[in-house]
C-alpha cells in the first residue's frame, strides 16, 4: 500500500541481537548458540534525495561466572546535503569481539562448540548499502559453554537508524528488503538460545513494527 507522509522526517532503523544464556547446572556441560546472518539488505524506490543521515552501533557482551566484558562500537554519516561518513569500507563496521574463558578469533562466525568453557558474543557489519553502494550484510554471534563454571550469558547487538526526508503532501514509496538466516542450539538442560530481527518505522508519531523471530532461513521481507 502507499503511505502518505504528514511530516517531513522519517527514521528507520533495523536491530539485529542473538542471545544465549547458562543458568546454574551441574550437567557435564551446557551448552547454548545463537547467530544470525543478515544479507541483501536493500531500500529500493526512494528518490535520490530522500536519505539524510544514518547511524550504526554494535554491541558485543559477554558474562561467565559472574565476570562481565563489553565491547562496542559506532560509526555515522551522512548521504545528502554531502557525502561524509566515520565508517570504514571492507568492513564498514567491526568491534572486538567480547570474549571470556577459552577465547577463539575474531570475527570468527563459525561453532565453537562443547570442548572449552567460555562465553563470547560477536557481530561485524561486512557492507553497507549508505557506505559502499552494496546491499548490507551482517553477521551476529551468541555462544556459551559449561564444563565446571555456574552460569554464563552473552548477546551480540546491531543497530542500524536511517533518516529519510519526504516533500509533505507527496506521495512516496518505498521498497525494503533482506534475508535472514538464524541458527540456534541447546545441548543438556536449562539453556536458552533466542535470535530476534526487528524494523521499526518511525514518521513522526506514527510508528510501525515488523517484528521476525526466525528459526530457519527467513523469505525476504517488503515493506512499502
Amino acid at each position: 500500500m502507499t503511505k502518505y507522509f504528514k511530516k517531513t522526517l522519517v527514521a528507520a532503523a533495523v536491530a539485529g541481537a542473538v542471545a544465549a544464556g547458562i543458568p546454574g547446572t551441574a550437567s557435564a556441560y551446557v551448552y547454548g548458540l545463537s547467530s544470525l546472518d543478515i544479507t541483501n539488505f536493500s531500500i529500493t524506490g526512494l528518490p535520490s534525495t530522500s536519505v539524510t543521515t544514518y547511524t550504526f552501533t554494535e554491541t558485543n557482551t559477554a558474562t561467565l561466572n559472574g565476570t562481565s566484558t563489553i565491547q562496542s562500537a559506532t560509526c555515522n554519516g551522512t548521504v545528502n546535503p554531502s557525502i561524509t561518513t566515520t565508517c570504514g569500507t571492507s568492513p564498514v563496521l567491526d568491534p572486538l569481539a567480547a570474549q571470556l574463558g577459552t577465547a577463539t578469533s575474531q570475527n570468527n562466525f563459525g561453532f565453537v562448540g562443547t570442548g572449552v568453557e567460555y562465553a563470547r558474543a560477536d557481530a561485524i557489519i561486512t557492507t553497507a548499502q549508505l557506505v559502499n553502494g552494496t546491499p548490507s550484510s551482517i553477521s551476529t554471534i551468541a555462544e556459551d559453554n559449561l564444563i565446571t563454571g555456574t552460569n554464563a550469558s552473552d548477546l551480540s547487538q546491531l543497530q542500524s537508524t536511517t533518516n529519510l526526508t519526504f516533500t509533505v503532501g507527496t506521495t512516496t514509496a518505498f521498497n525494503l528488503s533482506f534475508l535472514a538466516d538464524a541458527d540456534q542450539r541447546v545441548a543438556i538442560v536449562a539453556s536458552l538460545s533466542v535470535s530476534v530481527v526487528n524494523v521499526t518505522y518511525n514518521a513522526m508519531t506514527n510508528r510501525h513494527d515488523y517484528p521476525n523471530s526466525p528459526d530457519g532461513t527467513c523469505k525476504a521481507l517488503t515493506v512499502i
